[in-house]
């Protein structure tokens, strides 16, 4: 079925993402893997499953079912944001930690040397007070000495400073949307809340994504195909699409077909109702007779051998009385067949 291959990758992107956050370089080391983190798998893909099942029961009408996967996707998936947010936070603080680590490390070198180019300069103005002219005594030359070493020490400051490179933000990403949050005049907070709430946010959004995603694209990949349809049920289907005229749309007798250009118009001989043809040489009459034995005691009888009104039977012998031995008896009239 269509989508079902682009949909499969999908979900497999998303649970690597998800087990990436869980695993991190681990990941690509499973002879490495503790107890714990193949039990982080299995719960991972557990918990992608339960959410699928979830589905599939309440489709099928498994209420209880369906209810039993519910549960075991929220525990999972409150287990799974867990470890995840977890894990980021730590490595987030361990990143943290690092950045501040070395900006505390830049402002303090950068203390240290100013205090030393502050030395030097106090150290070259005492060369010039104690020098007696162009003669520089014992005290001179200790204050030229001290100058030399503070030159060392600002030079070694410096090439630190120059490794570190300048100061960076604790948490960039944060503090940029912080920015962008409060140029709308509706957020009554303070940049530090916003990036607090925001690093709160971030890793439990992150897996909550990764995690909805492979269970909503694996559903779509493993959904159940539908079932051919039957011969009755495509007839079924196509009877219910023919619309019929309304039958108010007609009115009177319909006239007869118009016959195709070209060919002659079949037309059928009516007689009235009170004439009735002949076939095979014998009047209706006389078969009704014959089958009966050559004679009937009234003529109810001739009807209902005939299967018409007691009218009509009296209509038809008579068109052959000439063939017939009519006997008056009261109200009934017996009939016999006339012998050649």
């Amino acid at each position: 079925m269509p989508g079902r291959i682009l949909a499969t990758l999908a979900g497999a992107a998303f649970a690597g993402g998800g087990l990436t956050i869980l695993l991190d370089k681990q990941l690509l080391h499973p002879f490495d893997w503790t107890s714990a983190q193949w039990l982080t798998i299995l719960m991972v893909f557990g918990v992608i499953a339960s959410g699928h099942l979830m589905v599939t029961a309440w489709a099928a009408g498994q209420l209880p079912s369906s209810l039993g996967f519910g549960l075991l996707f929220v525990a999972g998936t409150w287990l799974v944001v867990y470890s995840s947010v977890g894990r980021q936070v730590e490595t987030t603080g361990a990143t943290t930690l690092s950045v501040e680590d070395a900006n505390k490390k830049i402002v303090d070198k950068s203390a240290d040397l100013d205090r030393a180019k502050k030395r030097k300069d106090y150290a070259d103005g005492q060369v010039q007070k104690t020098m007696t002219g162009s003669y520089c005594g014992r005290s001179c030359r200790d204050w030229k000495q001290n100058s030399k070493d503070v030159a060392i020490v600002i030079k070694q400051l410096e090439a630190d400073i120059a490794a570190l490179g300048p100061q960076k933000p604790v948490n960039a990403q944060a503090e940029a949307m912080a920015d962008i949050v409060l140029l709308f005049p509706y957020f009554h907070a303070t940049k530090l809340q916003v990036v607090a709430v925001l690093s709160l946010l971030v890793p439990f959004s992150k897996t909550l994504f990764f995690e909805i995603g492979s269970i909503v694209s694996l559903g779509f990949a493993f959904r159940p195909g539908p079932l051919p349809k039957t011969f009755s049920e495509r007839k079924a289907e196509t009877l219910e699409n023919v619309t019929l005229p309304p039958a108010s749309m007609f009115s009177g007798e319909q006239p007869d077909p118009t016959p195709p250009k070209g060919g002659r118009r079949k037309t059928t001989k009516r007689f009235p109702e009170n004439v009735v043809p002949i076939r095979g040489g014998k009047h209706p009459v006389e078969r009704a007779l014959e089958k009966n034995g050559g004679s009937v005691s009234s003529n109810h009888a001739l009807a209902e051998l005939m299967d018409v009104s007691d009218g009509e039977a009296s209509k038809r012998w008579q068109e052959i009385q000439d063939r017939l031995i009519v006997t008056r008896r009261g109200r009934h009239v017996h009939l016999a067949l006339r012998q050649a």
